[in-house]
């Protein structure tokens, strides 16, 4: 079974659901003075508070990590840098 039957991307609920997203992100592109529209974004698309440390997990894993240096650069660490954008994946500006 395809993983599109399996998470339903071609059903016209999960199509109209992610259209909406779609739309209201090239909105607050658009019109990134409004604040309803910021906290929106906040909301739906920041990072959890909770992001793992990957370090600490490649101690704990006994397959170890083929790209160690990956984890200077994972989000967790960007938080700890202050670097991490408010929102995944989106160019504010």
């Amino acid at each position: 079974m395809s993983l599109v039957l399996v998470l339903r991307l071609n059903d016209p609920e999960m199509v109209a659901s992610r259209l909406k997203y779609m739309e209201l992100l090239t909105l607050w592109r658009r019109h990134p003075e409004d604040e309803e529209l910021a906290a929106w974004a906040r909301r739906e698309f920041s990072y959890p508070d909770d992001l793992p440390d990957l370090a600490g997990r490649l101690r704990q894993h006994h397959l170890g990590n083929t790209r160690p240096d990956g984890v200077t650069q994972s989000f967790f660490r960007m938080r700890e840098r202050a670097s991490l954008p408010d929102v995944y994946g989106l160019d504010q500006t």
